[in-house]
């Protein structure tokens, strides 16, 4: 049937579409399979050279999945068998994207970079931040002031491919509005065949700085749209995340054709993992505080206009509340001097309840957390209350796990580790060490980490595994426990060992381990 023979809702579908392919076309996504990278002879090749890739949303465990059945090829063959994984590589709390992208970037984690994930909110500026709109995602790079790996290396040429957060780069690639077409159509395999595809590109960079990258960075946003739409469990997430292998394929090897990847080093990330999460099995917070509480909660952006109007605004509510990344809760509450001050440590405790109408009674709630001191933390769940601080010790941070009532993170049930946990006080990398491998790995020393940001919660709610706190995905993440918390780390490159393992690593030792590579 011609298009001109549709019904106006059917020809303007058509005709979007049409626009869509030729935008997609003319920006290079209908291209041959392999990319067109070389290195002219007036540019310069550094001794040493990083490429970072970035993919958004791995699930550690459909990852290994597809690695044992041989349908991640590339990895297979640039990484696991050229390269060094860590067996078990933790995210930083709260597990969400533009707070682990800090993070990636800058080797500090949330609550000391101060960017907690997608939205934020400031309770001495009055701002809600909210980066998943077109208006605001770019405002990240003004939202915090750890150094970014780009300003650490101010000297080098730096490339980066299609990420928000690039603050100090040389160079960068930008694919908004290709990348917001596939988006718009769910192309997500489209999306992050561009980010490779990019590499092209890079050449004509490289030739006007007279210099080959020193550190690129490639940000592959894809898989993880297709995470919350399908969940993790469908063939949709396992066809995107064949795709990632797909692209990371095309470009080691434009690399080695191009004579650059024996000097390159390579890394492999992601920000943090990604659980199933049934539309049936959510809960709702806001409109249960409400009615619990009688509060007027606010939510949603709210970042413009003079400082007066948004403390105008704030003044008259109750609460303010946050649901990133549909797995972790965030609940800022004024205090008894407004939002000069935060709420004590008792009323905290008495929101989050006792018995079975408390909070961590609910079937969607995993655990609760909310600071007693500056260097305490209290954790609640369905399994108990414990505590968990923190001490200077000369130069060292050592961290202490004190169980009140069962064990709400679980580490009991384990002997080797209840015999660490009843040793009392453990520097972080201890705590890492020991818990890497239990359904809440990391959650000692991190819990406490997340409170130091002046933009933190006054209380904070994980969900449990399977559960969201809204029914609009398939999937989700930000939640404290495994699925949520592991991602993938690999390393390869001159000099590295191949097909090693390092037992533990977190997420924000990307940032200094390339640093230091570079340095050599």
């Amino acid at each position: 049937m011609r298009a001109g023979n549709l019904n106006p809702v059917k020809r303007n579908r058509v005709v979007a579409v049409l626009l869509a392919c030729g935008l997609l076309a003319a920006s290079g996504c209908i291209r041959p399979p392999h990319l067109r990278v070389h290195v002219p002879e007036d540019v310069t090749v550094p001794q040493r050279c990083a490429v970072m890739f970035f993919a958004d949303g791995v699930a550690a465990d459909v990852f290994d999945n597809l690695l044992h059945s041989n349908d991640l090829p590339a990895i297979d063959r640039r990484f696991i068998q050229a390269g060094v994984r860590a067996d078990h590589a933790v995210t930083a709390v709260p597990s969400i994207t533009y707070g682990i992208t800090t993070t990636l970037l800058t080797g500090r984690v949330p609550g000391h970079h101060d960017i907690l994930g997608n939205k934020w909110f400031d309770r001495t500026t009055f701002v809600y931040r909210d980066y998943n709109l077109a208006a605001t995602y770019q405002q990240v790079e003004g939202d915090y002031d750890a150094p970014t790996i780009y300003e650490i290396l101010d000297d080098r040429f730096t490339v980066s491919i299609q990420c928000a957060n690039r603050r100090g780069v040389t160079r960068t690639i930008d694919l908004w509005t290709e990348s917001g077409v596939c988006f718009f159509f769910g192309w997500h395999h489209w999306a992050d065949g561009m980010v490779a595809r990019s590499m092209e590109q890079v050449v004509g960079l490289a030739r006007r700085e007279g210099r080959w990258p020193d550190f690129i960075h490639l940000y592959f946003p894809g898989l993880d749209a297709d995470g919350h739409q399908f969940g993790c469990e469908s063939e949709e997430y396992r066809g995107a995340l064949k795709n990632i292998d797909k692209q990371i394929g095309k470009v080691c090897d434009a690399l080695e054709a191009a004579g650059v990847l024996d000097r390159t080093y390579l890394a492999l990330v992601s920000d943090h993992g990604h659980v199933a999460t049934p539309r049936e099995q959510y809960l709702d917070l806001t409109p249960m505080l409400r009615k619990r509480h009688g509060w007027r909660i606010h939510e949603g952006r709210y970042d413009s206009g003079p400082v007066s109007w948004r403390r105008r605004h704030f003044e008259g509510v109750d609460a303010v509340a946050i649901n990133g990344g549909n797995r972790v809760y965030s609940l800022h509450l004024s205090g008894p001097e407004g939002w000069r001050s935060r709420p004590d440590f008792d009323r905290c405790r008495g929101i989050i309840g006792e018995g079975p109408d408390s909070l961590v009674a609910q079937a969607a709630i995993f655990a609760a957390a909310c600071r007693t001191s500056p260097d305490e933390v209290w954790i609640c769940g369905k399994d108990g209350a414990a505590t968990v601080a923190r001490r200077r010790t000369g130069e060292r941070l050592e961290y202490r796990y004190d169980v009140r009532s069962g064990d709400p993170l679980g580490y009991l049930s384990d002997a080797s580790v209840a015999a660490f946990v009843q040793q009392g006080w453990h520097e972080s990398r201890a705590w890492l060490a020991a818990t890497a491998g239990l359904r809440c790995p990391d959650t000692v020393a991190q819990i406490v980490e997340v409170f130091d940001s002046p933009r933190s919660a006054d209380i904070l709610l994980f969900a449990v595994e399977g559960w969201d706190f809204a029914r609009c995905n398939l999937g989700g993440h930000g939640s404290i426990v495994r699925g949520d918390m592991v991602v993938p780390m690999c390393f390869a490159g001159p000099g590295i060992r191949r097909h090693e393992r390092i037992p533990v690593a977190r997420t924000c030792d990307v940032a200094p381990t390339i640093v230091e590579l570079l340095a050599g």
